[in-house]
Formats: C-alpha cells, sequence, structure tokens
C-alpha cells in the first residue's frame, strides 16, 4: 500500500497503476475532473472517490494547481479506506494486522488553528499519546487489536488512511 500527496499543476494524462485499488481526495483546490473513456469524475475538496480497474485518461483542473491524497492499495495485499475530519475526535477500532495512517493536514481556511491535537493508541497491553503538529504523520502498525482516538480536531483538517 501507499499513500501520498501529489501537485496536479495543469491538464494532463492520469498514471495507471495495474492491479491497484486507489482511493482519492481533492485536499486542496475547488475542482478536479477525472476523465474517464465514457464519462468524468468530478472530485471536490475532502470527498473520496475510490475505483478499480478502471483509469482515467487525463485530468483537468479547474483554475489553479489541484492538491490530492491518493491511497493505493494492492489487490494482493487487501483493501482500504480513506476518510477525513474536521471537528471533534475520532474513534477507531482496528483488527490486528491493520495500519493507520494519520496525517494533520496544513491549513488551507483562514481561521483554522493547531492546537492539541492528540493521538492516543490503546491496545490491551499499553496506551500511548502523540501530541502532533502539521504535517505530522503517525502509523500505528500491530499484530493485536486496538483503538486510535484522534481528539482535539477543531476546524483543522485530519486524514486517516486504515490498510
Amino acid at each position: 500500500w501507499r499513500v501520498d500527496i501529489a501537485t496536479i499543476q495543469s491538464d494532463g494524462p492520469f498514471s495507471p497503476f495495474p492491479n491497484i485499488t486507489r482511493s482519492i481526495a481533492l485536499i486542496d483546490g475547488t475542482q478536479l475532473n477525472l476523465n474517464f473513456p465514457n464519462r468524468v469524475q468530478t472530485l471536490t475538496p475532502f470527498a473520496t472517490y475510490t475505483f478499480r480497474n478502471e483509469v482515467p485518461n487525463t485530468t483537468s483542473v479547474s483554475s489553479r494547481p489541484q492538491k490530492v491524497c491518493n491511497l493505493m492499495v494492492s489487490d494482493s495485499f487487501g483493501s482500504g479506506t480513506l476518510e477525513f475530519s474536521k471537528t471533534g475526535r475520532l474513534v477507531k477500532k482496528l483488527a490486528p494486522e491493520t495500519t493507520l495512517v494519520f496525517y494533520q493536514l496544513p491549513m488551507v481556511e483562514e481561521n483554522a488553528t493547531s492546537s492539541g491535537i492528540r493521538v492516543t493508541v490503546d491496545s490491551s497491553s499499553q496506551s500511548d499519546e502523540i501530541s502532533t503538529s502539521i504535517g505530522d504523520v503517525v502509523v500505528s502498525d500491530s499484530g493485536s487489536a486496538r483503538t486510535i482516538t484522534v481528539s482535539g480536531i477543531d476546524n483543522v483538517e485530519v486524514l486517516l488512511a486504515v490498510v
């Protein structure tokens, strides 16, 4: 699996990845079109679109460069989800052998503030709390079941990828 953030500067070809399920979300920008052979899929901010074995021929941007987040999972590995949250508290229960990637996105809104986001990982044997800043990445990868709690989210986008 792979999680990345990419900037799409202008209209152009889309990178194909065979045997991959891909979730993509626009994280900075207003609109991005994925131009498939027989249709157009329009991405709007923080709405996740997932596709497999269909590859857009091109992308087209609405105006300025657009940033997207991609979660790509090999068919042989399993599946994954890409989620965003902006307020309150997130709680995720993870099965054994599941990986969670947490990323605090750079703020794009004028009034956004970043203070006190905490990621807590609780398993049967231990509890860890991590304070995060913009751009921090937290990966929780364990053979045991655990609960991830993200608290202190206040008008700041956070990304969770679970694979």
